[in-house]
């Protein structure tokens, strides 16, 4: 409960610091609230991507005493160990996951709005002024939008590291026979169990996180297309 409360509130926390107007950084009781709900916000990211790093550790370590052991039914047991790893360790993360990436997404959508209004407005230094503040929203918001797709990605490489296990027990040979009915028992067994990294029960794969960054790629098109086209309208 403490960590969801903390990935709230830190994503709620850098909302309010970026969109309050005015913001001046001299003042040193909004810069240090900048500065800590940013580091709040990176070491809630770098802790998730730590869970990730971990669990793909272990699914390497399963496959190594899989083949040291070359005991079908001992890997068995180990694969229900650690697929029951995977879903612990997926449901602990997952509220922080789907909280930080929601408030980032919340941030860089509130940014294009900021974006659309600062193209309409009329500062006296002119479409310079305006650069300016769009390249200061662009070096607050791209580098923890980088990191939630990375961490996406970092997710999405465990399922992906679970669907290759199968293909990787198939092609080891126990005995001279063709068809090995115990090897194939447990490749369907491993395939049929569906591991994987879980958020709110759904499986995150690559297909998933690759349409979310091309989702992400269409709108950071249009709000730039529109920032930069629109004060040359004007």
């Amino acid at each position: 409960v403490s960590r969801n409360r903390l990935a709230v509130a830190g994503c709620l926390y850098s909302y309010r610091d970026e969109s309050m107007k005015g913001f001046a950084t001299e003042d040193p009781v909004m810069l240090v609230s900048f500065l800590m709900s940013s580091a709040m916000l990176f070491a809630l990211i770098f802790c998730q991507l730590h869970v990730c790093s971990c669990l793909e550790m272990a699914i390497d370590q399963y496959c190594i005493r899989f083949f040291e052991a070359a005991d079908l039914s001992k890997g068995i047991a180990e694969w229900n160990v650690l697929q029951a790893l995977l879903r612990r360790a997926a449901h602990t993360v997952e509220v922080c996951f789907l909280a930080v990436s929601t408030g980032v997404l919340a941030v860089l959508l509130l940014t294009g709005v900021e974006m659309f209004n600062l193209s309409s407005r009329d500062y006296g230094e002119g479409v310079m002024a305006s650069g300016i503040t769009l390249g200061l929203w662009a070096m607050w918001v791209l580098p923890p939008t980088g990191l939630v797709f990375y961490a996406v990605f970092r997710a999405a490489a465990i399922t992906e590291k679970c669907n290759r296990v199968p293909a990787l027990v198939n092609s080891w040979s126990l005995i001279d026979e063709q068809i090995d009915h115990e090897k194939q028992y447990t490749v369907q067994y491993i395939i049929q169990s569906a591991a994987g990294f879980y958020v709110k029960g759904v499986r995150l794969n690559a297909t998933w996180a690759l349409k979310l960054s091309y989702f992400f790629g269409v709108l950071m098109f249009t709000m730039l297309t529109q920032s930069f086209l629109s004060p040359v309208k004007g």
